[in-house]
Formats: C-alpha cells, structure tokens, sequence
C-alpha cells in the first residue's frame, strides 16, 4: 500500500531510453492500493514531470501519481504537479494522465481499477509531436 506520500521535486528525463514510466509517487505500481489510512491524509505530487528537450524514448508513461499500473485503485490522491514533454522531445508512443499514465487491469473483480476522490489540478502539456498520443486529466 502506499499512503500518505508527497512528492515536492521535479523528476525528469534529458537523455534516451527504450520505456520510461514517470510518476510523481512512483513510476509503476502492481497489485497495490494508492489511498490514505487517516482522514485528511492523502498522496501528493507537487513536483513537475518532464521530458526534456533532446530526450528520446520509445514508449513513454507519465502520471501524476503512478506511471504505469496493474490492477490498483487509487483514493484520495491529488496532482499538482506540471506534466510536459518539452518541445524538441521524441517520443514514439506516449500516454499521460494527472493520476494514472497507463493502467492495466487482468478484469478480475476483487483487483479492479478504481478511482475515488482524486483530482488532477495542473496542466498536462504536450509541446512535441508524437505519432501516438493518448491524455486524459485523471487516467488514459
């Protein structure tokens, strides 16, 4: 389980790899719950994600919260961190979303994807062209 994280940095990428999964919590997660265990308490991502200038990557997973996920649900999680691939990036594939970038789920229903009382509250910014992209504000 993680619980009651935040993040206040910026995690970035300058150079090249084949797949990259960026979170501001964490970059993937499986089988896991991404909530709180007190009233009042919650994950938060303050810090920006980014591909920079220069950088290229294959596939590319980006969530404010989680990048990539396998059968999770998420509560109580917040973004407030910038989301970016800077102009002049190369990417192939790239899936964004203020909680989640990718999620996967084996349909089993005691492991469903669930979202509850989760907000994104900035921007997803896409400034280079990439020939399959998919963002949403909570989840792909």
């Amino acid at each position: 389980m993680l619980c009651n994280n935040t993040n206040n940095g910026e995690v970035s990428l300058c150079g090249n790899c084949t797949t990259l999964r960026i979170g501001g919590i964490s970059g993937y997660a499986k089988g896991t719950q991404v909530e709180t265990d007190r009233q009042g308490d919650n994950n938060i991502n303050n810090g920006k994600l980014v591909i920079k200038k220069g950088a290229t990557v294959a596939t590319s997973y980006f969530g404010g919260i989680i990048g990539a996920s396998y059968d999770i649900s998420y509560s109580n999680c917040h973004n407030f961190g910038t989301i970016e691939l800077e102009e002049g990036a190369t990417t192939t594939t790239i899936e964004v979303g203020g909680i989640n970038g990718r999620a996967l789920s084996s349909g089993d229903k005691d492991n469903a994807f669930v979202i509850h009382d989760c907000t994104n509250n900035a921007p997803i910014n896409i400034l280079s062209s990439s020939p399959a992209t998919t963002a949403g504000g909570i989840k792909v």
